[in-house]
Order: structure tokens, then sequence, then C-alpha cells
């Protein structure tokens, strides 16, 4: 007789105990997943953020680093400068305070010949050194001296030398020689390769100093040289240009903190800093030419004393040999203005090293004098004078700088939150980009539940327990326990799931209302900063040369 196979209760117990401590080391795994999952996402999080502290940290230490190169670099150049040309210091110290002596008659003439002297001696090569022997010379009746002085100084510098005479007898009511040296003067002009001190000669011409322009010289010359660099080739571009880079280097970039969910979603964040900043530059131009324009040029002092601060600027000129240094020197002040940020500084230095520049146009001396008077050395006058004259220039440059960035300005802003491409263009659209951003989470979710299922093999495994089971009912009931044990642990997973999606799609929600108030504060923002437009086109336009020609030491009034 074949031998019956039977199950006790303790061995159907065991089998139900180990099953259960089989599905429980299954939740157990399965929620040590989750965990480590978590702690992935954690990780990554984490790294995400250390890698930007990190790209943070690199961006400071360069900048630190490149600060205090610049510190030490610039206290070089300065000792550079003070090795090779303190002398010429010197010798400009001396220039005004001879003719200063002079009117007060308390030096003797031979005590300023001798200073004048031991200054030639010292600076050999030094234009102003022989004009303060001819000075000297000129205060002692001595003619020959002077004009052997005056035929040096000619040979070391011959325009700037006529220039300091030309003003030299200005001061001292000589006006017939005044007109011969300037005549001199402007005859050794180019007007595509002036010297920087011709600045000093606008300075003079703007504030009415040389006297009554009766024979028109200054008034032609300048606006001979004008017409003469229109007739160049593109000539008009090169202006453009030339101003749009000089407008730009006086707008300040904001930071725009206001925006973080912008700066961190939106891929146009260029284009809207840009727009911004562009946008915000209207009122930042229209206060920079109101403050020169309007400023009140007030010559309440003597004809000599105001003469005098000509000749200052004009022997304080630097000589050419020293204007690498001096480009130097610039570059590393406006590297510890900028805190150690060389882009931003080079930018900066750009548009006003030409500034520096050994030679220029005669237009890109009135950019200079309008834009940079800080290093061009030019009086207020000059630059009430330089933007007239270039104001056809300043209204293109300024009108193609608003018609290009407002081509630039998104028409729509598009976003990425969640594996979803969000767009708005004014953020008006709110409940539609929520429904749309809900029925992506949704879908998400859905796809998520739909992955959440028993293997193959395990259901086969079950089901063949319970099918061996209707004949040995002991493994019925161990694949039906199995079978439930391990739906509950399915619909466990389906609610972690959904409890999952239910919170990002809540945080998302969040985020995407946030974003899009962002959005409408921009183009509110934008809208505010670009009404300044018209106010500065206006107040540009009105502008006329005629206006800033003062004489207040002429009989005659001087019209450009």
């Amino acid at each position: 007789m074949a031998e019956t196979l039977t199950i006790s209760p303790a061995n159907l117990k065991y089998i139900e105990n180990g099953l259960q401590s089989l599905n429980e080391n299954i939740r157990v795994v399965n929620g040590n997943v989750d965990v480590v999952n978590q702690h992935v996402d954690l990780v990554e999080g984490k790294l995400e953020s250390l890698y930007t502290d990190f790209m943070l940290f690199l961006e400071a230490d360069r900048k630190a680093k490149e600060l205090q190169l610049a510190e030490t670099r610039i206290v070089k150049v300065r000792q550079e400068l003070d090795k090779r040309f303190g002398v010429h210091d010197e010798v400009r110290r001396h220039a005004v305070g001879i003719l200063q002596a002079a009117d007060l008659s308390m030096i003797r003439t031979e005590t300023i010949l001798t200073r004048a002297e031991e200054m030639m001696l010292n600076a050999p090569r030094y234009w102003l050194a022989p004009c303060l022997i001819a000075l000297a010379a000129w205060l002692g009746d001595n003619r020959s001296l002077a004009e052997k002085a005056i035929a040096e100084a000619i040979k070391r510098d011959s325009e700037k030398s006529t220039l300091f005479f030309s003003l030299v007898c200005r001061r001292s009511g000589r006006l017939d020689a005044c007109n011969q040296w300037l005549s001199r003067y402007l005859g050794l002009q180019d007007p595509t390769q002036l010297d920087r001190e011709v600045i000093v000669l606008l300075d003079a011409f703007a504030s009415g100093l040389l006297g009554p322009d009766t024979k028109g010289e200054c008034s032609k010359a300048i606006m001979n040289w004008v017409s003469e660099l229109s007739k160049q080739p593109r000539f008009i571009e090169d202006q453009k240009q030339k101003w749009e880079i000089a407008l730009k280097s006086i707008v300040n970039k904001g930071n725009h903190s206001n925006y973080p969910l912008l700066k961190s979603y939106a891929q146009e964040w260029e284009l809207i800093v840009n727009s911004l900043d562009a946008a915000g530059s209207h009122k930042v131009f229209k206060t920079h030419f109101s403050e020169i324009m309007e400023t009140e040029l007030v010559l309440d002092h003597s004809l000599a004393v105001e003469i005098d601060a000509i000749l200052d600027k004009l022997s304080g000129e630097f000589d050419d040999e020293e204007l690498p240094l001096r480009r130097d020197e610039l570059r590393m002040t406006l590297i510890i203005e900028q805190g150690g940020d060389t882009k931003e500084a080079d930018e900066k230095f750009a548009a006003q090293k030409e500034a520096l520049a050994e030679k220029t146009s005669f237009t890109q001396l009135l950019t200079n004098a309008a834009m940079h008077p800080e290093v061009s050395n030019a009086g207020i006058a000059t630059q009430k004078l330089a933007i007239a004259l270039s104001l056809e220039w300043i209204l293109m440059a300024f009108k193609d700088m608003t018609v290009r960035y407002q081509s630039l300005v998104p028409n729509s802003i598009h976003y990425n939150l969640v594996d979803w491409k969000g767009i708005s263009s004014d953020g008006r659209n709110e409940n539609d980009q929520v429904q749309s951003l809900t029925q992506k989470v949704e879908n998400d979710k859905k796809e998520a539940l739909a992955k959440i299922k028993p293997s193959i093999p395990l259901i086969l495994l079950q089901a063949a327990l319970i099918l061996i089971g209707i004949k040995f009912w002991p493994l019925l009931i161990i694949g039906a326990i199995w079978l439930i044990i391990s739906l509950n642990g399915l619909n466990t997973k389906k609610k972690q799931v959904i409890a999952q999606y239910d919170k990002l799609l809540q945080e998302a929600i969040g985020i995407l209302k946030s974003l899009l108030a962002e959005i409408v504060d921009y183009r509110r923002e934008f809208q505010t900063l670009d009404k300044e437009y018209k106010p500065t086109l206006d107040y540009l336009t009105a502008i006329e040369p005629q206006q800033y020609i003062s004489n207040s030491f002429s009989k005659a009034r001087s019209i450009l």
C-alpha cells in the first residue's frame, strides 16, 4: 500500500512563520532600498551644492589673488613712474609757479632763471624744461636766451610748446601773440592723429579763455576736423560703435537677486538679465549727461587764475614715454575697484584706455572727454562741448542699442520643473500651466504605479503551490498566505509612490506659481525701466552746441 504524505500542524506553522519572515525580509529590503534611494538623492543634492560652493570658492579665490596681484603691481608701477619720471613732476610744479611769482614780484628774476636752469639740467629731454628757461628769460627781458629756449622747446615737442606759449601770451593779455601761436598750433594738427593736449585747447576755447574768436580760427578748425573725419569710409558706423562701447562702460550690471526662481529654472535667464540692465541704462545715461550739461560753468576768478588752471592741466599731461606705465596703473586701479574681477575691469579698461592713447582722432578725443573726463583730463566746459559736437553719434548709438536689446527681450519664457517643460509670456496662464503640470505628474505617477507588480516567476510559484494544494491542502494554505502577503506588499509600495508623487506635485505647483509671479514682476519692472527711453531721448535731442560755449572772458559772443 502506498504511503500517504502528511504534514503535521507544527510543520505547517513552521512554514507559515518562514513565509512571513521571508515576506518581512522582503519588506525590509524594499524599505532599505527606498532609504538608499533617499540617501542617494540626498548625496546627489549635497554634491551639487558642494560643486556650486566649490566653484564659488574658486571664483572668490581667483578674485582675491587677482586683487592681491593688482595691489602689488600698482605699487611697483608707481615706484617705476617715480624712479623714471619723478623729475618731470618736479618740473611741472614749477611751470605755473614762475608766472605766479612774476605776478607777485616777490622773487628775483635771477633766482627764477637759476631754478629753471637746474630743471633744464635734471630733465634733459623733457619739453617743459626749456619752456621754463624761456619764461625766466622773458621775465628778465633777455630776448636772445628766450629765443634759444623757445627753439629748443619746439624741437623737443612742437605742439605742446606752441600751445603752452599761446596760453602764456593770453594770460599776459597779448592777444596778437596768442593768436599767432594758436594759428601755428592749429596748423600742426592732423584730426586723425591728435595729441592728447588738444583737450587743453578745447578747455580754453569752450570756457572762453582764449578771448573772442573774431577770426573764427578755433571754431573753423574744429568744424573742419569733424568734416574731414566724416568723409572717411565707415565713419558713421565707427562712431556708433565707439559710443556704444563708451555708453556701456558707465552701466553697472545688477545682481537681480529678486528673481531666484527665474535664475534657477528659466532658459532665457541671460536674456532677462541683459534686458533689465539695458532698460535700466536709460536713466543712467540721462543722469550722466544731465549732470554734465546742467552743471553751471562758473568762472568767478581772474583770467590769470583760470589760465593757470589750464596751464596746470597742460603741464600735468603725461608724456608719451610714461603712457605704457600709466595704462598699467589704470588697469590695476580698475581691478582693485572691481574687487579682483578682471573681466569687469577689462571691459571698463577697454573703454577708458583710448583716453591714454599716444595719438587719437578728434572724434575719439570728444568721446574720451564726454565719458571719461577723469582719465582724459577734460574740464566741464569741454565735456559740454564734446557732448554737443558728438550728439548725432550719441543719438545713433543710443537708438541702435535700444532697438537691439528690445529685439532680444524674450516673448516667452521657458522653464523645466520635474521633467515638465512649461512656457509663459506674462505669467497670466497660471491655471493652464498648473493643469498641464498636474497632468504630467499624474501620468508619471500612473507609469510608476504600473511598474509595481509581482514578478512572473513568483506568481507562477504561488500558482503552482495553490494548484498542488488542491490535493495537498497545506500547500494551498501556504500559497494563499504567500499571495496575500505579496499583494499587501505591493499595495504598501503603491501607497508610498502615490504619497511621493502627491508631495512632489504640491511642491512643484508652489514653485510654478512663484515662478509665474516672478515673470509678472519681471515684465512690470522692464516696462517701468523702458519708459525712461523717451525722456532720455527727448533730453539728448534738445541739446544744442551753441548753448555750451561760454563767453565769460569775451566781449563778443563765440558761436560755433
